[in-house]
């Protein structure tokens, strides 16, 4: 059983959908991202979907995710991970993106604009750095295409977030 070390999380979005039945939608979406991601051909991708510790102070709770990373990385714990998780007929879809703790501990307490600057100021060559956007840019490629087929208001609700905002 792999593990999230959410001391490397750079960046955790979430997505909300309401349902009439939300009844197996955590199993679609981590398919369908899943699916996307093979789709992609991307070179020296590894797609893996299992169990993930979550948490839990006396217990271990696990949550079933699906994680991209490379099978050659410049970077330790460079990895984009998906989760849905599924409140009564409400789902929460997740991105969360990490990279090494040595990394994290230089950019805790910064926005995430600020903390992405720092991730590439650490990138020693233009390899690294197309390294760490690519994978990214993919996770929110997928992620963007999944909202959109599984939130049905999804261009709608992106509107009325911004006014909110």
């Amino acid at each position: 059983m792999a593990k999230l070390d959410f001391n490397n999380v750079y960046e955790y979005r979430t997505w909300i959908v309401f349902y009439d039945n939300a009844m197996g939608y955590q199993e679609k979406f981590l398919k369908y991202c899943d699916d996307y991601a093979n789709k992609t051909e991307f070179p020296n991708l590894m797609i893996e979907t299992g169990p993930y510790v979550s948490g839990g102070m006396f217990h271990k709770e696990t949550t079933e995710m699906l994680c991209l990373s490379f099978e050659k990385s410049s970077f330790k714990n460079l990895g984009v991970y998906f989760r849905a998780q599924q409140f009564g007929n409400v789902l929460i879809y997740s991105l969360i993106k990490s990279v090494e703790r040595g990394v994290w501990d230089k950019v805790a307490l910064k926005d995430t604009a600020s903390k992405l600057t720092e991730i590439r100021n650490k990138c020693k060559n233009l390899a690294e750095i197309e390294e760490f956007e690519s994978l990214q840019d993919l996770g929110d490629l997928i992620f963007v295409s999944a909202m959109k087929e599984f939130d049905p208001r999804y261009k709608e609700n992106r509107e009325l977030l911004k006014t909110l905002a």
